[in-house]
Parts: structure tokens; sequence; C-alpha cells
């Protein structure tokens, strides 16, 4: 009985640890990714040429501008070397609406938005890089084009402070949640490769236990036995010796 309670008690132990391992892995790797996304896209934001949005009206005139071009392009290598980003784009705030200056889809792609487009799906985090000048990393939202995890980058004046476009890049949400899924999974099968072990530990003790009882037993009975034949020996000598000198 006492061997059966250790084992539940270790097993039971065992999941429990195992079920915060797997919360704190979900969390790290979330928070790991999140933090790379953002200073991959921080990184990006550096390069961008800036002093080209100024010269930008954030209307449909202003495909034919150079400073228009060269933004485009930028961000299309952008997509190009990060093949996990869907999107990336620079938007705007006007009298508390949302806008597209560039984006990095070809004029040609259904998903294209041409500038001075108004978002008109734009939520609380979309608006939040204006409120607050701090980069944002979003939890899952849907528009137009699906649902996206997105990273935000304000992009301010130098002289005064203020934000005058944010970068942006959107993820595949589902994507997203799939990468986290694989590494919840494979501490998954860690776990249970821990509760395994430990059930086959426990099975390999109770055998050994058994196995050191049976070879004790056998090592008794053989010590009883050969006790008996010396003990017969002895009886059988001492007949011999009677027998001869009953007969001299």
């Amino acid at each position: 009985m006492k061997k059966i309670h250790l084992q539940k008690t270790v097993s039971i132990l065992i999941f429990i640890l195992g079920i915060v391992y797997l919360y704190f892995t979900w969390m790290r790797f979330k928070d790991n990714r999140a933090d790379n996304v953002l200073q991959i896209a921080k990184s990006i934001e550096v390069s961008l040429p800036k002093k080209d949005i100024n010269k930008l009206e954030v209307k449909l005139s202003d495909i034919n501008k150079p400073q228009y071009q060269d933004l485009k392009n930028t961000l299309k290598e952008v997509i190009k070397i990060n093949p996990k980003a869907s999107f990336a784009y620079l938007y705007t705030q006007k009298n508390g609406k949302i806008y597209f200056i560039v984006d990095s889809e070809p004029e040609t792609s259904k998903n294209y938005s041409p500038p001075g487009q108004e978002y008109t799906e734009a939520d609380e985090p979309t608006y939040q890089a204006f409120n607050d000048g701090k980069d944002i990393i979003t939890e899952p939202s849907s528009d137009r084009w699906g649902t996206w995890v997105s990273a935000y980058i304000p992009i301010k004046d130098k002289i005064t402070g203020k934000t005058i476009a944010v970068y942006g890049m959107d993820f595949d949400a589902k994507s997203w949640d799939n990468d986290l899924l694989i590494e919840v999974i494979e501490s998954s099968l860690l776990v249970l490769l821990f509760l395994i072990t430990s059930h086959f530990l426990f099975k390999i003790i109770a055998k050994n236990k058994i196995l050191n009882f049976d070879i004790i037993n056998r090592k008794t009975e053989e010590e009883k036995l050969h006790n008996a034949l010396i003990v017969l020996n002895k009886k059988n000598d001492e007949l011999d010796q009677f027998a001869y000198y009953s007969f001299t």
C-alpha cells in the first residue's frame, strides 16, 4: 500500500509541476517572440527614409512621387527578408481617423492599400502609438484582410517628438498560434516522458524487490537443504559405524 501511495504521490507531483512548466513555457515563448518581433520592427523603422514621409500628402497622387516609390520598395524588401510577416506598412492619423501612407503590397494585389485609403477597422491599439508614443505588439484582431498579430512602432518628429506616422507589421494569427502550439506540444511530450519514466521506474523497483525476495528465500531454502544433508550424512555415518562394530 505504501508503494502504491508513493507512486501516486510522485505521479501527481510530476503532473502538477508539468502544468506549471507548460504555463511558464507558454508565457516565456509568447513574451520572447513578441520581444523578437518588436526588435525586428524597431530595426526596420530605424532604417526607413523618414525624410520622405514629410514630403507625402497621404493622397492617391503620392503614387507619382519618388519618395513614395522609395518607401514602397523598402517595404517590399522588408517582406522578402521577413517571410513570416504578411504585410508591412506606414499609416498616419488625421482628424481622428487612420489613413495608409504606403504598404508593401504590389499595386496589382487585392490586398493593396493605395495612399490615402482610410483604415476603417482601426481599433484602440492602432491609435495607441499616437496616444502614448510606445511600441506595442497586439493581441489577434480581424479586419477585411484577415486576423493578425501586429507590431506598431511610432515614427516621431526629431524636433517636436510628436508621432507623425506608425510603422506596422502584420503576422498571420493562425500561424502565430500554431508556432506557440508546437512549442507547448513539445513541452507536453517532455512532461509525458517524465510520467512514463516514473511509472516504469516504480515497476522496475517493484520487480527488483520481488526478485530480491525470491533470491533470499531461495538462499534460505538452499541453506536449510544443505543443513539437512549435513545432518542426514552425519546420521548415515553413525549408522555405518554402529553396523561395523555390531558385526565385529
